[in-house]
C-alpha cells in the first residue's frame, strides 16, 4: 500500500504532500488545482523506477529545480521508503561528474530501526553497509537496474523483487480513455502475448488478450468476471464470448490458415441492444471504461489504481455498484481517483476524502481535520449529503 508521497517540481506539484491512510481515496477541488498532475506524478515514478533504462523527464519538471519524489510503500511487514531527484544536467559541467540521479532505498521490518538498502553517488549505487558498489548509468534508476544486476542468490533481490512486483502493478486510468482495444485477435498475436504472459508476468495492452486468456484458460476468472458485469451485479452484459473464425492464407485451403478470434459483449436487459452481440469498440464509453477496470482488477491484480473522474461517462446509479465493487477488492487494491461528482462524495466516509488547492498556482493537499470528520458526521445525521457538507469548506 502507498502511505505517502512527496512531489516536488512535478508540473504544479512545487512541493505536494499526499498521506495516504485508506484503501481509498478521492482528491476532490476544483478545475485546475492539480488532482491530475498528483495522479500523472505516482503513475511517472511506478513507470521509470522499475525499469532499468534511462529517466524520460520530457517536460513535465520546473526546469533548473530538482524533480524529486519521495515515497513510503508498507508491503507486508516491511515499510519501504524511497527517495529519487533528477537534476537537468549542467551543459557547463564535465559530463563524467554528472550527478543528475540521486536515489535512497530503506527499509523498516516489523517496527524496527530502519537500514539503508542501498544509496547512489553518481554512478556508483553502494549497497547498504557493503564495502563493494555497482556501477549503474547516470540517468537510470537502480531498483530495476540492480535486480538485473545482482546475482538471484543475493539478499538484496528479495526486496527489490517486493517492490517491483507492487509497482509494476499501479494501473492508471486517464478521462481521454484509449481506442486502441482489440476486437479481434489472430492466433500468432495470441500466442505472442501469451508467450510473455507466462514467462515473466508481462501484461501489455489491450484488454482483449486478457479477456482472451481467460475464456481459454482460466474459466474461474472468466465466471468472476462475467458475474460482476451481469445482472446479479452491475448489470451491463449477460454474456461474453468468442467465436473462432479460420482466415486461410492467399492462395492456400481454408483449413491451412490461422484463427481468428472474435470477442463479443452481449448488452443485459434494459440497456441499449440488448441481446445482441457487439464488439468492444461498439459499446458506450462508460460501459468500455467499466469493462477494462473490471478486468485489469481482476486479472493484474493491481496493488494500485488511479482513476481520473470515474464519474465520467457512467450513470451516477451504475457508479454506486462500480464503487461497491472496487471496495469489495481494497483488502488487495487501493485506489486513489480524482472527482467533481457530487453524487461520487455522497457514497464517501469523509476520511476517504482529500481536498487539493493551488494558492498561487502550486498544488496543496489536506486531509480533514478531526473536527470537520467529526462536523461532517453530524452535519450528515441532522440536515443533508456529504456533497453538500463539502460545498461549505474553503478549498470548494
Amino acid at each position: 500500500m502507498l502511505k505517502s508521497l512527496e512531489i516536488q517540481n512535478f508540473r504544479s506539484c512545487v512541493k505536494t504532500h499526499l498521506q495516504l491512510n485508506e484503501p481509498i481515496t478521492a482528491l476532490v477541488g476544483k478545475n485546475g488545482v492539480g488532482k491530475t498532475n498528483v495522479l500523472q506524478a505516482i503513475e511517472w515514478l511506478a513507470k521509470t523506477v522499475i525499469r532499468p533504462e534511462p529517466v524520460e523527464v520530457h517536460s513535465f519538471y520546473r526546469e533548473r529545480s530538482p524533480l524529486c519524489l519521495s515515497t513510503l510503500i508498507k508491503l507486508d511487514n516491511s515499510c519501504y521508503d524511497y527517495l529519487l531527484q533528477y537534476k537537468q544536467p549542467d551543459p557547463f559541467k564535465n559530463a563524467k561528474k554528472d550527478d543528475r540521479l540521486q536515489e535512497t532505498l530503506s527499509v523498516t521490518e516489523n517496527g524496527g530501526p530502519k537500514t539503508v538498502l542501498f544509496r547512489r553517488d553518481g554512478e556508483k549505487v553502494l549497497l547498504g553497509d557493503r564495502l563493494t558498489s555497482i556501477r549503474v548509468n547516470r540517468s537510470t534508476p537502480a531498483i530495476g537496474a540492480l535486480s538485473s544486476l545482482l546475482p538471484t542468490s543475493d539478499s538484496l533481490q528479495a526486496h527489490l523483487q517486493k517492490l517491483i512486483d507492487s509497482i509494476s502493478s499501479v494501473s492508471y486510468y486517464p478521462l481521454v480513455w484509449p481506442k486502441d482495444q482489440s476486437d479481434i485477435i489472430d492466433e500468432s498475436q495470441y500466442a505472442k502475448w501469451r508467450a510473455a504472459y507466462v514467462s515473466d508476468g508481462t501484461i501489455p495492452d489491450p484488454v482483449g488478450f486478457r479477456l482472451l486468456y481467460m475464456w481459454k484458460e482460466d474459466n474461474e476468472l472468466l465466471e468472476e468476471f462475467q458475474s460482476i458485469m451481469g445482472s446479479e451485479g452491475l448489470g451491463l452484459i449477460d454474456s461474453f464470448e468468442v467465436r473462432g473464425l479460420r482466415e486461410p492464407h492467399p492462395g492456400e485451403a481454408k483449413e491451412s490458415g490461422e484463427t481468428l478470434f472474435l470477442l463479443l459483449f452481449v448488452p443485459s436487459r434494459g440497456v441499449g441492444g440488448s441481446g445482441n452481440p457487439f464488439y468492444f469498440r461498439n459499446l458506450s464509453a462508460g460501459t468500455q471504461r467499466i469493462i477494462s477496470m473490471i478486468v485489469s482488477l481482476l486479472f493484474d491484480k493491481r496493488s494500485l489504481v488511479l482513476i481520473e473522474q470515474p464519474e465520467d461517462s457512467i450513470h451516477p446509479g451504475l457508479l454506486r455498484k462500480l464503487l461497491d465493487t472496487i471496495r469489495s477488492y481494497s483488502d488487495r487494491t487501493q485506489v486513489v481517483f480524482s472527482t467533481h461528482s457530487p453524487a461520487v462524495l455522497d457514497m464517501l466516509r469523509p476520511e476517504e476524502v482529500q481536498l487539493v488547492s493551488s494558492p498561487e498556482g502550486q498544488t496543496q493537499i489536506r486531509q480533514l481535520s478531526a473536527d470537520e470528520v467529526s462536523s461532517a458526521r453530524q452535519f450528515l445525521q441532522d440536515e443533508g449529503s456529504f456533497s453538500d457538507f463539502c460545498e461549505t469548506l474553503e478549498e470548494l
